[in-house]
Formats: structure tokens, sequence, C-alpha cells
């Protein structure tokens, strides 16, 4: 009987030896398969933090927006305002000699306000014109842009900053109504 209990004392040293080995290996098993998803998911986050572009705070100024909200309150119900709508998305570049620089001229251009009717066809584009419009590049710019418009037969505004703008909405809706 003795020999019998040696021996099941034995097997159940054994057996425990045998489970925190077994235990030992799991984890250095898990250790090893998940590890290398941990490092990868930090690599994420890193690179997450490194971001190139971000959210603009708003995308207009109070002028713009005081002239938008005028847009919005003064023109008829089947017409529509779009905010800074780029020349390209409007006026198509013809065909032919030095076309690739003339699209590439006004690809990064943009008005500042587009009107529409029902149909999407533009009507009227509108420019802002702040302080920033007196500066000679600026002027050189605002000199393509008005050839562009007329080469297009698309009629452009020109609105100063500090204009009445419900005023000139109502002469504007007149005009596009017409």
């Amino acid at each position: 009987m003795e020999t019998n209990l040696l021996q099941l004392l034995f097997n159940l040293v054994f057996l425990v030896i045998f489970l925190l080995l077994c235990a030992l290996f799991i984890k250095w098993l898990f250790y090893k398969l998940i590890s290398p998803f941990k490092q990868k998911v930090v690599r994420e986050v890193v690179v997450e933090k490194q971001r190139e572009y971000k959210k603009k705070a708003v995308i207009m100024n109070d002028s713009e927006m005081a002239l938008f909200q005028a847009l919005l309150s003064g023109l008829p119900e089947n017409y529509f305002v779009f905010p800074k709508m780029r020349i390209a998305d409007m006026v198509d570049v013809v065909n032919g000699n030095g076309y690739y620089q003339r699209r590439n001229q006004i690809l990064p251009k943009h008005v500042d306000f587009l009107i529409c009717n029902d149909r999407m066809t533009p009507l009227l584009a509108i420019e802002l014109d702040g302080g920033s419009h007196n500066k000679p590049s600026r002027m050189e710019r605002d000199q393509l842009v008005d050839g562009v418009f007329e080469d297009a037969e698309l009629t452009l505004r020109r609105i100063n900053v500090g204009d009445n703008f419900r005023n000139i909405v109502a002469e504007m809706s007149e005009y596009i109504v017409k």
C-alpha cells in the first residue's frame, strides 16, 4: 500500500509539472502569435498620428458667409448657390493648340460662388473681392479669370467686401430671372 501511495504521489507531482510545462508552452506560443499583431497595431497608431491632411475649421470667411446668406435668402427658390466652385467645373477648355496649358491654368482656380438654375446650368459666377485682390499677383490672376469667363460667355460678377449684399443680390436676381 505504501508503494501505491508513493506511486500516486509521484504521478500527481508528474501531472502538476506536466501541466505547468503545458501552461508555460501555451503562454509562450500565445506571446509569439499575438505579439506581432500588437506591434502592428502600435505602428498603425503612430502612422495615424502623422496625418498629412486635416479638416478646415470653416470653408468661408465672415464676408463670404454674409454674401452666401444674402444669396440664399434673396434668390428665387428654383436657383442654387454653390460656394467655392472650381472654374474647370463650370467652363470647358476648347481642344486645340495650347489646350493643356490653358487647362492647367484654370484647374487650381475657383470662384467664390456659382448660381445655377434647376437644370444645373451655370448662370452667374461671383467673386468677392477683398483687400487681397489689390496685390499684383492677385490682379494678374483676376485678369486671367475675367478673360476666361468673357471667352466662355459666362457672366462673372465682382462684388467688393463691404458692399450692400442684399441690394446686389436683388439686382442679380432680376438679371438671372430674365
